[in-house]
């Protein structure tokens, strides 16, 4: 398999996109070589997270190889994570999610007892820290995900895909042989199969409350402050190495980096590679927004600081009365 050319294109900034990859605690193959078995800490469930690597979608296209080990596979997955796969081949996450709807009155009973969601392989509910998955489904996304490589590349450079990579991603398709006429009809086909990627990952905007990260240091911060917007997948059953390398494949699509406006929450190409650790913005909501949000901040901190000094004082009032 030929590698991708440079991926620049394809390393996500996406500052608030899936914040980490969760990794399960043991991760092994079976003893035929045909699975990977993994097992999460059944207190914890999420027994590692890990910041995603920043050639991660390349090493995954390398996955594809006809010479790839089973071995190279597991070594990946237990840096990365797994695809969570289903008994349709799928990450579990491509079917509708059986938790969307409690909040709207829907009665919990039929939550847990409706037609089966797909689950990863070798699990059951409640139970699902332990489950398998088939190499050969790895080898299948690996290649699929080069050959869409591919293709984004060429019609970068304003050239028709070739038609051995468009067999690869229409091979399931009722017309396995289409490769378009003309770069609209490729590229309208290409920007389809990314949203495929990005549809079955269930990638969606939500928002994240990062309450548990503030250190001492922080402590004079909003509360406020600690909300973020982030791309995020199916809390239960998505893979957020699977949605990750769904929103790389979209930035390649769109040769930039995307990333979501603090601001506004729209979803936009940021000039400059973005701080996960910082509030990013729009050129609609630009250095207003920044400014709003800083003298915001500004206010707070003031307060909070002569909150602090005013129980000192009080303190010490009483100290000098005793």
């Amino acid at each position: 398999m030929t590698r991708v050319g440079p991926l620049k294109e394809a390393q996500t900034n996406l500052a608030n996109g899936i914040p980490l990859l969760w990794v399960p605690a043991r991760i092994d193959l079976s003893p035929d070589k045909t699975r990977l078995v993994w097992t999460y800490n059944t207190e914890t469930r999420h027994a590692k997270t890990v910041l995603p690597g920043t050639d991660l979608l390349g090493e995954f296209t390398d996955l594809g190889r006809p010479d790839t080990s089973p071995e190279e596979i597991r070594n990946f997955a237990k840096r990365y994570g797994i695809l969570r796969i289903c008994k349709h081949g799928l990450p579990a996450s491509h079917s509708n999610s059986p938790y969307g709807s409690v909040y709207f009155g829907e009665d919990r009973e039929f939550v847990t007892e409706r037609i089966p969601y797909c689950q990863p392989l070798g699990t059951s509910f409640p139970n699902e820290n332990e489950g398998f998955e088939p190499l050969d489904r790895w080898r299948f996304f690996a290649r699929h995900a080069h050959a869409l490589l591919n293709v984004i590349v060429s019609l970068s450079q304003d050239e028709l895909a070739q038609t051995d990579d468009w067999a690869v991603l229409h091979k399931y398709t009722s017309n396995p042989e289409r490769t378009g006429r003309d770069l609209v009809q490729q590229r309208l086909d290409s920007v389809a199969v990314v949203n495929t990627w990005l549809r079955v990952a269930s990638v969606a905007p939500q928002i994240r409350y990062d309450f548990d990260q503030i250190s001492l240091r922080d402590r004079h911060k909003s509360l406020r402050d600690w909300y973020k917007i982030q791309l995020e997948t199916d809390m239960f059953r998505g893979s957020r190495l699977f949605a990750y390398l769904a929103c790389q494949l979209m930035t390649a699509a769109v040769g930039q980096a995307v990333s979501l406006c603090s601001g506004c929450g729209k979803i936009y190409p940021p000039t400059r590679k973005p701080n996960r650790n910082q509030n990013n913005y729009c050129k609609d909501c630009s250095i207003r927004a920044a400014w709003r949000d800083a003298a915001r901040r500004k206010r707070t901190n003031d307060k909070l600081k002569r909150e602090a000094a005013q129980k000192t004082k009080e303190r010490s009032n009483k100290t000098k009365k005793r």
